[in-house]
């Protein structure tokens, strides 16, 4: 698929929808402790994660290549964050 074809899909309701579920099937499947911690209250790990994709988009940024790492070093960074505070 061209990245310009990529880029719409990913904009797409659906396509959203889909990498939404990659990046949170690859969080549990690859990262399940870290998931388990970010699943709390438990079922709210996905609709977080596509609000963090929607976010990237509204922003103008691109999301065609963020993977759950992304996520993850985010999740990190507003941690460490919220310590300093």
């Amino acid at each position: 698929m061209g990245e310009h074809l990529l880029a719409v899909w990913l904009r797409s309701p659906y396509g959203l929808k889909v990498l939404t579920s990659s990046l949170y099937c690859d969080l549990w499947e690859n990262h399940g402790s870290m998931a388990k911690q970010l699943d709390k209250p438990e079922g709210s790990l996905e609709p977080r994660i596509e609000q963090w994709l929607r976010q990237k988009l509204e922003a103008g940024q691109h999301i065609e290549k963020v993977s759950s790492r992304d996520y993850l070093l985010v999740m990190e960074q507003e941690k460490e964050q919220e310590k300093d505070q």
